[in-house]
């Protein structure tokens, strides 16, 4: 319970630094009409993005820096802090009052009551958490941060799918994380810090909206309801947060323009564009809903001016100030991209793959119009509902934007831009992605912008909302989405106070055990046991169920991941023998190969013959080559001399032929022992 305590009481430092940063820089930029302490902090938490990008550019990502960067934002929020305090104080001094003013709205008490009981019950049972996914996780997520705190950047390693999922911002989030708590607590960022600030920032939305408590109420319900798909660490929840920065900085925009034509606007265009970068950092996946978005937002408002060049050029400078601040991301990238591009140049970044046999044309994309049931959760039908609602929101609101005054304006319009994102984004993403995936990766905009649709549409003035049927046929709406969700909620709850994880993964006893071996010191230990056998300074390929264990300051470690393989700018000699590959490996000065070939939750052969079948060259390409790792890298093992074999992970010195007798037993640890 202490280590909970704790860590909840870390992750309110990471909320009052993020607003410390957010509120200096809405308060620098003399921005009025962004009072909300939760966008503040939203706003606060993309300067960190783009502080991120430039100290894993410059290879300063260090724990100091962090540090830093975290003790400054403390240091920034204490005036609110103190302000706060004080307001408290004479609030208890007038109990009474206080407590009238508290108690007279029950809904406003229900809504904060949810709130509150929400995170209470995350941080108790998921700090620390189990249950994370052994293939994402711990082969990506969980090692770019453990890279990044011990070599100062999470980039240089061309074996990391990084680039292709996302820019990195997560994985700078997580580092905050880890300077205090061990890897178990990552969950403490997206599912409980990002997933709180969205309700609190959702609560301001619909204030600022004008939508009344009861509205407000059942937004935070839906927010909650709407099953996530979760199945690992990456962005997710911290996805919607920026979704719903985006859209109250951008009704601000909006009034702005509606209301006072002649100001200038360039102070909101920066806030802005910051919470934008961000999300694209998040993820690549969100690329298609932003663009869309903001395309449509400013379309949008040039149909509501006069001066109708003047959101054209809000839009460049939206465009540009969004470009410089996702800049050091993209510099950070840019080795593995301009591999990528002298491949393409060259006719090799993506090899001819022939398929013998029966070609697999992949996933019926009928798939998101059955009612069939979703890999991780939910119905297709249900989502694709969801969606419809957004949409059927989007054109009410359209209709309603002729007569609206310029408040209401404001936010129909934003909404308005966000339901035809998400449902360009919906179907687009099944052409990147499988159907499962496909809404796995709308789950974020979909939790973000359905409660969002609804408080747009009934924050208007009180009579108007009385001589109406629109807000109980949004609270009817939102209740019968949460029904069909109800049942694999209660499950997840249910799965968190067992098992200490919410994932969508599907978990037993076993898978628990495992995990939490992995996970836990005797995985560290073992981990470190390994790779004390190497010389120290040695470069290390590493394929291991657990790569975030490794030092990376010991070792030039490249850990090689599963969709790392698929990876345009990696020419490693897949159809090649035994004698290419090690020639391949000289050639990089990799001195070591570090292979856990009886890894728990290794993928089976048959998944690699089956997608080894597809239609798609990318799922294609993920078999094939996978299927040539597992020919190729037991050759290699027998091809050079074993340091270490314990049954489940080889040790094997490149530089070094085989013994003419081989040891059975493995090798004894190095005299560099394991910290």
């Amino acid at each position: 319970m202490s280590v909970t305590i704790l860590s909840a009481a870390f992750l309110f430092g990471y909320f009052l630094s993020c607003y410390g940063w957010g509120r200096t820089a809405v308060r620098a930029l003399g921005v009025e009409g962004v009072p909300s302490v939760a966008c503040n902090a939203a706003i606060g938490l993309s300067i960190w993005s783009f502080l991120g990008g430039v100290a894993n550019l410059l290879e300063i990502a260090t724990p100091a820096t962090l540090l830093t960067i975290y003790a400054f934002g403390l240091a920034l929020a204490v005036p609110a802090v103190i302000s706060a305090v004080r307001w408290t104080g004479t609030a208890l001094a007038n109990g009474r009052d206080a407590a009238r003013a508290v108690f007279s709205d029950r809904f406003r008490f229900l809504a904060f009551a949810v709130v509150g009981i929400v995170l209470v019950f995350l941080c108790a049972t998921l700090l620390p958490s189990t249950g994370f996914n052994p293939h994402d996780d711990f082969h990506a997520y969980m090692v770019r941060p453990a890279r990044m705190l011990a070599t100062g950047t999470m980039f240089g390693n061309p074996f990391d799918v990084l680039g292709l999922d996302t820019l990195g911002a997560q994985a700078f989030f997580h580092g905050f994380i880890l300077l205090a708590f061990p890897i178990d607590h990552l969950n403490g960022f997206d599912t409980i810090l990002c997933f709180g600030l969205s309700l609190f920032l959702l609560i301001d939305i619909g204030r600022r909206f004008g939508a009344g408590w009861p509205y407000v109420l059942f937004s935070l319900l839906a927010f909650v309801s709407i099953h996530p798909q979760l199945l690992n660490i990456g962005a997710l929840y911290s996805g919607s947060l920026m979704i719903l920065t985006l859209v109250y900085v951008l009704t601000v925009l909006a009034e702005k323009f509606l209301r006072r034509q002649s100001e200038p606007v360039w102070r909101e265009v920066l806030l802005l564009a910051a919470p934008l970068a961000t999300l694209l950092a998040l993820k690549n996946s969100f690329v298609v809903f932003a663009a869309t978005f903001m395309a449509v937002f400013f379309v949008l408002l040039v149909f509501r001016q006069s001066r109708r060049f003047r959101p054209v050029l809000v839009a460049s400078v939206t465009a540009g100030s969004t470009f410089l601040l996702l800049l050091p991301w993209l510099l950070a990238n840019a080795p593995n991209y301009i591999l990528w591009l002298q491949r393409l140049r060259a006719g090799t970044a993506f090899p001819p793959l022939p398929v013998t046999g029966d070609v697999n044309h992949g996933f019926d994309m009928t798939l998101l119009l059955s009612p069939q049931s979703s890999r991780w959760g939910g119905s297709f039908l249900v989502y694709l509902l969801v969606v419809i609602l957004i949409v059927a929101a989007g054109t009410l609101g359209l209709l309603l934007l002729r007569k609206a005054s310029p408040r209401q304006a404001a936010s129909l319009l934003t909404m308005v831009a966000g339901s035809v994102a998400v449902a360009v984004s919906y179907f687009a993403l099944p052409l990147l992605k499988d159907p499962y995936d496909a809404v796995r990766y709308a789950t974020p905009l979909l939790i973000a912008l359905w409660p969002v649709a609804g408080l747009a549409l009934v924050g208007r003035n009180e009579p108007e909302r009385r001589a109406n049927l629109i807000g109980p046929t949004i609270i009817a709406l939102q209740i019968i989405i949460l029904i069909p969700f109800f049942g694999v909620l209660s499950d997840r709850l249910g799965q968190a106070v067992e098992y200490r994880t919410m994932t969508s993964f599907p978990i037993d006893d076993t898978f628990i055990d495992n995990n939490k071996r992995s996970v836990g010191e005797s995985g560290r230990a073992l981990v470190r046991t390994v790779q004390a056998t190497t010389e120290r300074g040695a470069t290390i390929l590493a394929w291991i169920g657990a790569p975030f264990h490794l030092d990376f300051a010991r070792n030039k470690i490249l850990s090689l991941s599963e969709w790392g393989v698929t990876t345009p700018w990696l020419d490693f000699p897949f159809d090649g023998d035994e004698r290419s590959v090690h020639e391949y490996l000289r050639t990089r000065q990799i001195r070591y190969l570090i292979w856990e070939y009886d890894y728990w939750a290794r993928l089976d052969e048959s998944l690699f013959e089956q997608y080894a079948h597809f239609a798609d060259k990318f799922r294609r390409s993920f078999g094939q080559r996978h299927l040539a790792l597992n020919r190729l890298l037991p050759a290699l093992v027998e091809s050079r001399l074993k340091i270490y074999d314990d049954g489940h992970i080889v040790v094997v010195d490149l530089r070094a032929p085989p013994p003419a007798v081989s040891q059975e037993n493995p090798a004894e640890p190095g005299p560099d022992a394991p910290e």
